[in-house]
């Protein structure tokens, strides 16, 4: 489904602001996985799912997509591949567009579309149906602006506008983040069901570990730049968040005290 064969990034090379974000990352990701990734500030997370994305391009190495190489690609051409959601829950919506309008942009992605987005009845109700499974009342809300709704209502709007052309993989980029503990969890749920539902590949940076070992299939963790841990199936599930905080400091000789890891 998703390979990177070899990829390395260097941001500001040569000079002294020099910082390798991605060394020789090889990783493959098969198709219906969910893998979530841990790591300190600086390990190199957001810059994978940004090669993957297409926002980021490497330096060596290569990035493919369903046996397809994807280098050089722009993002906005691989957006009907790839679905993302960021922590800043103000990307990935119109803030005065109606709710509506933003659905019926989401609907759009990768077609041609006019000026007027033309939402019709029919269109009208599948979007009130698609909102009414989030169980936030969005559905009551369709023709408010987005802006004037709250922040985990503008992710998990982000997060459904993400999944609705069916991408082959979905990017998370610490989604929940910036939300409140109440909110971050139903916007938690809502991103299992939605993955599970559509079975999308997915990859899911987070700094909370046990979040990390609640959700998904696959568990990978990363630091300066290079893949240090790969679990998954029974290994995965028998961690505990002090495994992994004895894994990151004594079996690699890292400190993360004054990580956020640990206050997740």
């Amino acid at each position: 489904m998703v390979r990177l064969n070899g990829v390395t990034k260097i941001f500001n090379p040569r000079t002294p602001d020099e910082r390798i974000a991605l060394d020789d990352v090889t990783l493959g990701v098969e198709k219906g996985e969910f893998i979530t990734i841990i790591g300190s500030n600086g390990a190199g997370k957001s810059t994978l799912l940004g090669v993957i994305a297409g926002s980021v391009e490497p330096d060596t190495g290569t990035v493919e997509i369903s046996g397809e190489t994807y280098n050089g690609v722009p993002e906005y051409k691989r957006a009907i591949l790839i679905g993302r959601v960021f922590q800043n829950p103000f990307l990935g919506t119109a803030p005065s567009m109606t709710v509506e309008e933003n659905l019926a942009l989401a609907a759009a992605r990768g077609k041609a579309i006019s000026l007027r987005l033309g939402v019709t009845a029919p269109r009208r109700e599948s979007f009130r149906k698609l909102l009414a499974d989030l169980g936030l009342g969005l559905e009551k809300r369709l023709n408010d602006r987005v802006g004037l709704l709250s922040g985990g209502q503008r992710q998990a709007l982000t997060l459904l506008m993400a999944v609705m052309c069916n991408p082959q993989v979905l990017l998370l980029d610490e989604h929940t983040a910036a939300l409140d503990p109440r909110t971050a969890e139903v916007v938690s749920s809502i991103t299992d069901d939605l993955v599970r539902e559509k079975r999308i590949t997915t990859l899911m940076v987070t700094h909370n570990l046990e979040q990390a070992l609640r959700h998904g299939n696959r568990l990978i963790m990363m630091d300066r730049g290079r893949v240090i841990m790969d679990v998954n199936g029974e290994k995965k599930k028998r961690f505990s968040v002090s495994d992994l905080l004895k894994e990151f400091k004594s079996g690699h000789g890292l400190s993360v005290m004054n990580d956020r890891l640990l206050l997740a």
